[in-house]
């Protein structure tokens, strides 16, 4: 939606990329899917979370305009990741041991969603 709104669909594409791609394993059932997810919740809440410093003055860490309803949801994109990494918490069974594959899947997913806003704002997708 944030896309639409702000006329950056090609760039909103790529950055949620890697959230379609965790729906996928999520619709395949796949058990990787929820571990997927986590580092993405993560990514997206800690972005929100510095758009609302920059809004309240307090970071330039990210910066740019933003309008009402892209601010608008700026609040419901970081609600539904809250949500996510509450229901991730809520499926995780208390285990003596981590699978080596499990935190490999949250290592490859979180840096699958950096490279993709990394690369979302490269002149060749910014371009409009």
């Amino acid at each position: 939606m944030v896309g639409a709104v702000s006329h950056t669909l090609r760039i909103h594409l790529v950055q949620i990329t890697p959230l379609v791609l965790v729906l996928v394993l999520l619709a395949l059932r796949s058990e990787w899917g929820v571990t997927a997810a986590a580092p993405l919740f993560a990514f997206w809440l800690i972005t929100m979370g510095f758009i609302w410093l920059f809004l309240l003055g307090v970071s330039r860490f990210l910066t740019g305009r933003f309008s009402n309803v892209e601010i608008a949801l700026t609040l419901v994109i970081g609600l539904a990741s809250l949500v996510g990494l509450a229901g991730e918490c809520r499926h995780m069974r208390p285990r003596a041991t981590i699978h080596p594959m499990q935190i490999a899947a949250m290592f490859l997913f979180g840096g699958v969603q950096t490279v993709a806003m990394w690369l979302s704002y490269q002149p060749f997708i910014a371009m409009r």
